[in-house]
C-alpha cells in the first residue's frame, strides 16, 4: 500500500508539471501568434493569398446570409417589403468585396487566432494521450497482478490437494500401524500365557 501511495502521489505531482507546461505552452502561443500575423502581413506571397482568401471567405459568408438580412423586412424588421427592395438588397451584398486593409486585418486575425486553436488543441491531444497511455498501464499492470494472483491461489490449491493426500496417507500408515501394533501385542499376550 506504501508504494502504491507514493506512486499515487507522484502520478498528481507529475499530473501538476503536465497542466503547467500546457499552460506555459498556451500562454507562449498569443506572441507566437501575433508575429506569424506580422510575418504574414510582411510577406507579399503571404499577404496577397491571405487577401484573396479573406475576400472570397466574405463572398461566400455574404451568400450565406444574403436571404436572412435581405428579408429582414418581412420578419418585421423597419425597412422595406417590397420584393424589387430585397432582390437589390441581395445583389448589392453579392458584389460586396472587403477592401485590401480589411482583408488583410481579417485574414491575419485568422491566422493568429487559428495558430492559438492549434497550439491548444495540440496540448489537449497531448493530455489525453498521456492519460491514455497512463490508463493502459494501470491495465497491464492490474492484469499482471490477476495473473499473479490466479498463479498463487492455483500453487496454494495444488499444495492443499498434496497435503489432503499426504494427511489420507498419513492417516492409513496410523491405521496400519495400530493394526500392526494391536496384532503384535495380542501375540505377546498369547505368547505369555
Amino acid at each position: 500500500r506504501g508504494v502504491r501511495a507514493r506512486r499515487d502521489a507522484s502520478d498528481a505531482d507529475m499530473a501538476l508539471y503536465i497542466k503547467a507546461f500546457t499552460l506555459i505552452v498556451k500562454t507562449a502561443s498569443k506572441p507566437l501568434a501575433k508575429r506569424l500575423r506580422t510575418a504574414m502581413e510582411e510577406s507579399p506571397t503571404a499577404r496577397a493569398y491571405a487577401i484573396e482568401s479573406a475576400r472570397a471567405t466574405a463572398k461566400w459568408m455574404a451568400f450565406l446570409a444574403r436571404d436572412d438580412a435581405a428579408s429582414g423586412a418581412v420578419s418585421g424588421e423597419p425597412g422595406t417589403t417590397s420584393r424589387k427592395a430585397r432582390n437589390e438588397a441581395k445583389r448589392a451584398m453579392a458584389k460586396a468585396n472587403m477592401s485590401e486593409d480589411a482583408a488583410l486585418q481579417a485574414a491575419s486575425e485568422f491566422v493568429g487566432e487559428a495558430f492559438v486553436f492549434a497550439v491548444a488543441g495540440g496540448a489537449v491531444w497531448w493530455e489525453v494521450e498521456k492519460s491514455n497511455a497512463k490508463d493502459e498501464k494501470r491495465r497491464e499492470d492490474a492484469a499482471n497482478e490477476r495473473a499473479q494472483l490466479c498463479d498463487i491461489i492455483d500453487t496454494q490449491h495444488r499444495t492443499m490437494v498434496d497435503m489432503s493426500a499426504l494427511i489420507e496417507e498419513l492417516f492409513e500408515y496410523k491405521k496400519s500401524s495400530s493394526e500392526t501394533i494391536a496384532a503384535m501385542q495380542a501375540g505377546r499376550r498369547a505368547a505369555a500365557r
